[in-house]
């Protein structure tokens, strides 16, 4: 069963390595290789799989600053089984290093569309797989990502029935994290 954010976070990445009509100029070289040197160290610092990156560089020309960076998509798969709190800070964790590189890397600050860069142009997304690479069931967070200020649970219940959810804003997780609450919300499908 694909999941609904995996399942989006494949579709961002198609979108953005779309560059059919895009010249690959200094923005779009800097930008792949500035996203793929990020997500390498993330990768490396977090015990992480890098599964998938990109840039939207707004290659639909819909854009008065189309020769640019808007967006920056991340994700990754870790071999581990974690509750919504330990997953709730990874994630949190994770945006907080990509946002600081993102902002703080000044060979990429001139490509970017939009200085500072902001939280809503990022997605960033982690799939949790057990010992054996397969998909975890039951209580464990089987995948959690970040996508436009939103931050998206999922569970598979053991019986392998249909996916439960719960949605968070960015903001209500950091807050979370900040004060070290445990949680135990209600998953919905």
């Amino acid at each position: 069963m694909i999941n609904k954010i995996f399942l989006n976070f494949i579709i961002i990445f198609f979108i953005t390595s779309c560059n059919v009509s895009v010249p690959k100029s200094n923005y779009y070289r800097e930008g792949l290789k500035f996203t793929l040197k990020t997500a390498r160290q993330i990768e490396k610092d977090n015990n992480l799989e890098l599964v998938s990156y990109g840039i939207n560089n707004n290659g639909f020309g819909d854009s008065p600053n189309w020769n640019g960076i808007h967006d920056f998509t991340f994700f990754y798969r870790k071999i581990e089984l974690l509750n919504i709190n330990e997953a709730r800070k990874l994630l949190i964790k994770l945006v907080d290093e990509t946002m600081r590189n993102i902002n703080e890397n000044g060979s990429i600050k001139e490509y970017l569309v939009e200085y500072p860069f902001k939280i809503e142009n990022l997605d960033l997304g982690i799939v949790f797989k057990d010992k054996n690479r397969k998909t975890v069931f039951g209580k464990n967070i089987e995948s959690c990502g970040l996508n436009n200020r939103k931050i998206s649970y999922t569970i598979i219940p053991d019986d392998d029935s249909l996916m439960l959810t719960y949605e968070e804003s960015y903001e209500d997780a950091v807050e979370i994290v900040k004060n070290n609450i445990e949680t135990d919300p209600v998953f919905t499908r």
